[in-house]
């Protein structure tokens, strides 16, 4: 006892002795300025030495050199350069940026926690932003390769009396009869993509082509590398044939070969003059195009819908002008077509009107929105690390308002005041940058290998100059924003700053709330995220097991495609495919095989479709048969795929004789025949054709995983390609009894055994055709679920950090509370309440805020509503809980504080 009191009248007088120096040298400053802030200045000293002693004898005597140190400094100046109204002269008015920076960086190095901490959180949230921000510029802010490509239009039709609002595309004819005729485009030019085999190089291989109008050159203002592109002449009857090869194509295929212009290849057995590669940032209309073939538009005729045009708008002209002008142009194409009943369909019956959108939108497509979406949610983590960190700069100001006020008292100016907090900030924003760049680096090229395959553009993602740009300066609006935080003090504030650094009183109300302000702005946008990944995921499961219209899982899919030259009818592609079906049907853990032409299930266009006409079942006045897709299947194809058939399927028989039979999807027959049993039943495609009689109903198979809206589809025996495309192009189905790529090298040997020549082309097994189908709301759901754990944790720790300073700042009221009888208990409860006032509200704002946000996000949702109430009711608790957590921690070390402890004043 007697020790104790010995060591205690020890560390007293130690801080006494150094008291009475510093007393003793504040005679040094003017009088009017140490009778106004004398007083202040010793009981702040006081307080510092009293915490130095507390530490030990020697952090006692270093902190009293540095305070005599400074203080006979700062009178000599003041001394030499007198006072301005009423306060003494800036001690150090100059020094410039460096010497900010310099102090700056000096103080971050003194406390290296706050330094480590602000940086990683802000920079893990500038490089989610700027990660995604780089997809956005890259998919729909940035512009398409192409001189003056706003002036790039698409023209295209929607059909109202068949509920299509757009996605028909142009006929021939009808696009013949724009380009002629329409002054709002100053060129146009139609394509449609199609297949083409390469042989001689490599391997034999099946490539995706653009058959397109020479125009297309001038329509895009083409430049290739090497060579020239299409010219009309390449387009006449009787012409050579000639090609264009992507630049992908031109250096994995032919090494770069700079003379490869002028060499000759085979596409589709047909030998054909390489006249051009194009530029490396050319890729119309997708980067998945690997050559260019020239194509003539007949004089005559209108044709079929499904082929594509692209305009080049005349100077001033506007997509509204033109479309404007194709609407004001039908009326004409209907007098001077040289087949007016399908014009008249067409117009009639179909309600066709054009619509025209620039290129860009129309490459860009629906992915525009979701990219928007994803961009918003990673904004929301940055705001959340903004305001983490701001309640550190914060913190960080209350525990140095002393020490700016005693700064301020002997002659530092407001400005000065600034200069070094906005360079302190500036510090941390930079060192956050380069963090966030180096990890956005990393970020982008994960976001191009997990994209999924129908995001366009994603060859032009990258941190492009203006995305660092961009980057830098959300960095440099941080900077401002968290220098802004401390207020430099004013003349009037220094004596109350000094006094409430020497009593260590409790923050007051306004700097307390701001700190509140924060955290409930933190869980509010924490659980905006949680509640849209939480929709997504429920969308997501039910994608997973929604009813696709077939059952096999486990089967092998790829494609056969014959060339027209070596296969020149129908009957020598049939042989063929009859031949590879046997010889596949052998292969060891093959147990099925079928085939269709073309369109696999989860193939949203319908591939090739006409209207119906079913006999005995007209359709009413005024109304449009529905348009049908048609394909073309092979025995076997409805087992093979465990597609439910009522009735019956193919048989062989079907397909040696010249039987006329069809299957048509519940959704077809429903339309056509309404509830009438449709077996028996005929229909046909035109008036003049063939009558099919129906033999089976087949369970409809979805186009799309997200939507409910079935194709309506007839399939045929692929014998009946008289009534649609050649079989030349089949896609072939391998149920098996191994894992499905592991038949692959025996498919490829059957193939080639039969005919070298041939390629196998897009191979996947089907379940990886369906992981494809929900491809896009797993990346979108990965994306917000990954922002959402961020803002989680960032809240977490903000409202921790809030709660355990305000505890740490009241650690005296709290001692005196438990010195006058409160229990443990009542201080945890007293600390959980006053913490919980700022999170309830963060709930509350965050629900209305999700409310809207499930609205923007509704285009990615199926099965639920915007407003499920699981997807509400589920990240609510979790956050509740894990902010329950957060604040018990400080709670219960506050509940633990000694009264003596908290009671010493020494």
């Amino acid at each position: 006892m007697s020790g104790g009191m010995k060591s205690s009248d020890s560390g007293s007088s130690s801080v006494r002795l150094a008291l009475a120096a510093y007393r003793w040298l504040l005679v040094l400053l003017p009088r009017d300025f140490r009778m106004e802030y004398g007083p202040d200045l010793e009981a702040c000293f006081a307080e510092i030495a009293a915490a130095a002693r507390q530490r030990g004898v020697l952090p006692l005597i270093g902190a009293t050199l540095r305070a005599l140190a400074d203080l006979v400094a700062q009178a000599v100046i003041v001394r030499v350069r007198g006072a301005r109204a009423g306060r003494p002269t800036e001690a150090r008015s100059g020094g410039g940026v460096w010497q900010d920076l310099r102090h700056g960086v000096r103080r971050l190095r003194r406390h290296p926690g706050f330094a480590l901490t602000a940086v990683l959180t802000l920079g893990l949230g500038l490089a989610a932003t700027t990660s995604v921000f780089s997809l956005v510029h890259g998919v729909v802010l940035r512009p398409l390769p192409y001189p003056d490509a706003d002036r790039l239009v698409q023209m295209d039709h929607g059909a109202t009396g068949l509920g299509i609002e757009r996605g028909l595309g142009v006929t021939y004819g009808v696009y013949r009869f724009y380009a002629e005729r329409a002054t709002a485009a100053e060129a146009t030019a139609m394509y449609s993509w199609t297949n083409a085999t390469l042989t001689g190089v490599g391997d034999p291989v099946r490539l995706a082509a653009i058959s397109a109008t020479p125009s297309l050159g001038v329509v895009l203002g083409v430049r290739p590398s090497l060579g020239r592109w299409l010219v009309a002449a390449d387009a006449e009857p009787g012409a050579p044939p000639v090609v264009v090869l992507s630049h992908e194509l031109w250096r994995t295929r032919f090494d770069a070969d700079p003379a490869v212009v002028g060499r000759s290849v085979r596409l589709d057995g047909i030998l054909t003059e390489v006249v051009g590669v194009a530029a490396r940032e050319f890729a119309f209309p997708s980067a998945d195009a690997e050559l260019w073939q020239p194509r003539s538009v007949p004089a005559t005729g209108v044709g079929g819908w499904n082929e594509m045009a692209v305009a080049r708008l005349a100077p001033g002209a506007s997509p509204l002008d033109l479309e404007r002008e194709m609407t004001a142009l039908l009326p004409v194409l209907r007098e001077t077509t040289d087949d007016p009943a399908r014009m008249s369909g067409y117009l009639d019956d179909a309600g066709v009107v054009p619509r025209v959108v620039g290129l860009k939108e129309q490459i860009v497509g629906d992915v525009r929105a979701t990219l928007w979406i994803l961009l918003g949610a990673v904004g929301l983590v940055l705001l959340i690390a903004l305001a983490n960190v701001a309640n550190l700069f914060l913190v960080r100001a209350e525990e140095s308002r002393r020490d700016t006020a005693v700064r301020a008292a002997l002659g530092a100016s407001s400005a000065r005041l600034l200069r070094e907090r906005l360079a302190e900030s500036l510090c941390i924003a930079f060192a956050s940058g380069l963090v966030g760049l180096g990890a956005a680096q990393l970020g982008v090229q994960l976001l191009r290998d997990r994209a999924p395959v129908d995001v366009p553009r994603l060859a032009d993602v990258g941190l492009h100059p203006w995305v660092v740009a961009a980057s830098a300066g959300a960095a440099l609006a941080l900077a401002l924003l968290l220098g802004s935080i401390r207020t430099p003090l004013t003349t009037a504030g220094l004596s109350a700053g000094l006094k409430e650094g020497a009593q260590r009183a409790t923050a007051p109300r306004h700097r307390r709330l701001g700190r509140e302000a924060l955290v409930t702005a933190q869980v509010g946008l924490a659980l905006m995220l949680l509640v849209g990944s939480a929709l997504l995921l429920r969308t997501f499961q039910r994608l997973r097991h929604v009813e696709l219209g077939f059952s096999e899982r486990q089967a092998l899919t790829f494609q056969i495609g014959l060339s027209e030259s070596a296969y020149p009818t129908n009957a020598d592609m049939l042989r063929f495919h009859e031949a590879l079906r046997t010889e596949l049907a052998a292969l060891p853990g093959v147990e099925r095989v079928g085939a269709v032409a073309q369109c696999l299930p989860l193939t949203p266009s319908m591939c090739w479709g006409e209207t119906l006409e079913a006999a005995g079942f007209p359709t009413p006045a005024g109304e449009v048969p529905p348009v049908t897709g048609a394909r073309l299947a092979t025995t076997g194809y409805f087992e093979t795929l465990g597609i439910q058939v009522r009735g019956r399927g193919f048989t062989a028989a079907d397909e040696s004789s010249e039987a006329l039979v069809a299957v048509l999807s519940e959704a077809a027959a429903r339309a056509y025949f309404g509830e009438v049993d449709p077996l028996g039943q005929r229909v046909r495609f035109a008036e003049d054709g063939p009558w099919y009689t129906v033999v089976g109903v087949a369970a409809n198979v979805r186009g799309r995983a997200h939507t409910d809206d079935f194709l309506r589809t007839i399939y045929l025996p692929a014998n009946a390609a008289s009534d649609g495309p050649p079989p030349n192009r089949l896609t072939y189905v391998l149920k098996t009894s191994v894992p499905p790529q592991s038949v692959l090298s025996g498919v490829r040997r059957v193939v080639q055994s039969l005919d070298p020549m041939v390629p196998v082309a897009d191979v996947e097994s089907l379940a990886e055709r369906i992981t494809a189908a929900t491809a896009s709301t797993a990346f979108a759901l990965a994306l917000v679920g990954l922002a959402a754990v961020l803002a989680l944790l960032l809240g977490a720790i903000g409202i921790y950090a809030v709660v355990a300073y305000a505890v740490s700042r009241r650690t005296r009221e709290i001692g005196v509370r438990m010195a006058v009888g409160a229990r443990a208990a009542d201080v945890r409860r007293m600390v959980i309440r006053q913490g919980g006032v700022p999170v309830a509200i963060g709930v509350a704002a965050g629900l209305l805020g999700a409310v809207v946000l499930s609205r923007l996000m509704r285009g990615l949702l199926y099965g639920i509503s915007p407003l499920d109430s699981v997807s509400y009711l589920g990240p609510t608790v979790v956050l509740l809980g894990v902010a329950v957590l957060a604040l018990y921690v400080p709670a219960r070390r506050a509940s633990r504080v000694s009264p003596l402890q908290a009671l010493r004043t020494d």
